[in-house]
């Protein structure tokens, strides 16, 4: 992937609002953009807006598996004025600002651009590299039970 698709990557997911119990626009992100390039991912739809993400790459020549995981939701943006638009994704300088830009949008970017360039560089391993995107992370954990 080239630079500026890893950052617009990570730009359209601050932009999305995925407040605890709105994750699914995020799911479906991610799992375009890893479809579009070549990743197997699906969806595990439960509840209204709300999914988790599982893509893999591999040979699957053995049963080995190396899960890796993030969630998608964010905390809500309360009611503390912000410096930056929550969803805005406005970059200045070198840094990126909005809600889930730390924690932990950004590491799904990341993630999710590692299977690509690990898939297009014909990197993979014997077993399988999984990633287990989860909704419901703030309140509860639901996704990841």
């Amino acid at each position: 992937m080239q630079r500026q698709e890893k950052i617009e990557l990570l730009k359209s997911l601050i932009r999305i609002d995925s407040d605890d119990g709105n994750e699914l626009a995020v799911a479906e992100l991610l799992a375009t953009v890893l479809r579009a390039h070549g990743v197997e991912a699906h969806l595990d739809p439960y509840g209204d807006h709300r999914a988790n993400l599982v893509a893999e790459i591999g040979h699957c020549q053995t049963d080995r598996v190396l899960a890796f995981s993030g969630h998608m939701d964010t905390v809500g943006q309360g009611d503390k004025p912000w410096h930056h638009e929550p969803l805005g994704a406005e970059i200045v300088g070198d840094l990126l600002y909005g809600r889930g830009a730390a924690d932990m949008k950004s590491g799904l970017a990341a993630m999710v651009v590692a299977l690509i360039e690990l898939k297009e560089e014909g990197r993979l391993p014997s077993g399988a590299l999984r990633l287990l995107a989860t909704a419901g992370e703030e309140l509860g954990t639901t996704g990841s039970h």
